[in-house]
């Protein structure tokens, strides 16, 4: 399963090296991300074995919450526009130690039920640092 979707990354990569259309990198960017998220999933299951065997480790790394955020709002942002609803960020630019991959499966999941359950308007996306 990881082997498709890594070729997807790379050709979409490939594609995005050559692509001058603004609108087009946009979308080829949402696709290379979407798989990106879908290659997660399947690590995810793998992860999971692991935590039942009890030798998951975090992979913590630097991240920017703002643009993590953006990157997940840019996949959903189609399902929202279809239902008349804007999604408004509010995150700072700030870099985190962070598990990337749980950061962006916490705001993917809170978004899409955001959107599921919300019939126009706004979804606000807030973060923020403490301490």
């Amino acid at each position: 399963m990881r082997t498709p979707l890594s070729t997807t990354i790379s050709f979409t990569d490939l594609l995005l090296s050559t692509e001058k259309d603004n609108s087009r990198r946009k979308q080829l960017e949402i696709i290379k991300f979407s798989s990106i998220l879908m290659l997660n999933n399947v690590n995810d299951t793998l992860d999971y074995a692991q935590i039942k065997r009890g030798v998951f480790q975090k992979k913590l790394e630097k991240l920017d919450i703002n643009h993590t955020v953006t990157e997940v709002v840019s996949v959903l942002d189609m399902q929202a526009a279809s239902k008349n609803i804007k999604i408004k960020i509010t995150a700072p630019k700030v870099t985190v130690f962070a598990d990337k991959q749980r950061v962006q499966q916490v705001c993917m999941n809170l978004l899409s039920n955001a959107i599921k359950f919300t019939h126009d308007g706004t979804i606000e996306v807030c973060a923020w640092v403490n301490g």
